[in-house]
């Protein structure tokens, strides 16, 4: 008897050391837009869908994953840092996008790309489709520019269904670049079991 107690004793004191370290590792994290931290919030978390992305749980791609369609592919230049469209007008570019959270009904938080736009007055267009298992669409967002020079679109897909995927289609003016894109999800997605 007296062996059982100590037993569960010492299992409650290293029980508590991991507890402890967990929450030091957790209080580093870095605060989620509106300055919570899941961590440290959840027990103020009303019931019901949480739609906060998590910290650090994004995707960045490089805008070379890009890929051409159209007749006029030849037109694409491939560089270390982008794709580019060395063309005369407006090519079409469809980007794939990684889905981490695949049971979720509320789309993506955000989809950012990071642009290069040759031509003032001339629209750098991207639109995100959601779409089910079998290609039946779901829900779209899009975002434009007319603007010349380095810039993001922004935009978000607000619904998307279990076992749905993502995809992202751009018209690429001429001279223009995508040098990258990146896609945040809402809770919960695969990185919260590690």
């Amino acid at each position: 008897m007296k062996y059982a107690i100590k037993t569960w004793a010492t299992l409650i004191v290293i029980g508590a050391s991991i507890v402890a370290m967990h929450d030091i590792s957790q209080a580093a994290a870095p605060a989620v837009v509106g300055g919570t931290n899941p961590s440290t919030d959840a027990a103020t978390v009303p019931p019901g869908p949480v739609r906060k992305p998590i910290p650090g749980d994004y995707k960045i791609f490089p805008g070379i994953m890009c890929a051409p369609i159209g007749a006029r592919t030849q037109d694409f230049m491939v560089w270390s840092d982008s794709i580019q469209n060395n063309g005369t007008v407006g090519l079409d570019v469809i980007c794939p996008l990684v889905r981490d959270n695949a049971l979720n009904v509320d789309g993506t938080a955000a989809l950012e790309l990071n642009i290069w736009n040759e031509l003032y007055g001339v629209n750098f267009y991207c639109v995100a489709y959601s779409f089910d298992k079998y290609g039946v669409q779901i829900d779209f967002a899009s975002a434009i520019t007319g603007l010349q020079g380095k810039r993001s679109l922004k935009l978000s897909v607000a619904n998307s269904v279990a076992e749905g995927y993502y995809t992202l289609y751009c018209l690429v003016p001429p001279g223009s670049r995508i040098y990258s894109y990146k896609l945040i999800e809402y809770l919960s997605t695969d990185s919260e079991l590690y």
